[in-house]
């Protein structure tokens, strides 16, 4: 493993455990959250791996999440944390009734 304070670049090697969760973004009482992968000893507020999509819960529940990289991490053995697994399932549980239709 390798480590970049300097140009705030993390390079981990794919055999670490990674977690998607949210990390936060925006003003007091506006939330919005960055959907990442990210290496399961690190905090909610360091820079992520990877940005996999976007949740704002205060402007209408908006969500997008980048699928292909989702899923690659996914095979890889990440997990999702508690927070973040339900609102991705509702975005994908509303992507499929969309495709069904």
């Amino acid at each position: 493993m390798s480590y970049n304070y300097i140009s705030s670049t993390i390079n981990l090697s794919v055999s670490s455990m990674h977690k998607l969760r949210f990390q936060r973004l925006g003003r007091t009482y506006s939330p919005a959250y960055r959907l990442v992968a990210i290496a399961s000893r690190y905090p909610r507020s360091s820079a992520g791996r990877a940005f996999l999509g976007n949740y704002q819960p205060m402007h209408g529940t908006t969500i997008s999440v980048h699928m292909n990289q989702t899923l690659k991490y996914l095979k890889l053995g990440s997990q999702f944390s508690s927070n973040s697994l339900r609102p991705v399932l509702q975005y994908l549980k509303f992507k499929s009734q969309l495709v069904k239709n």
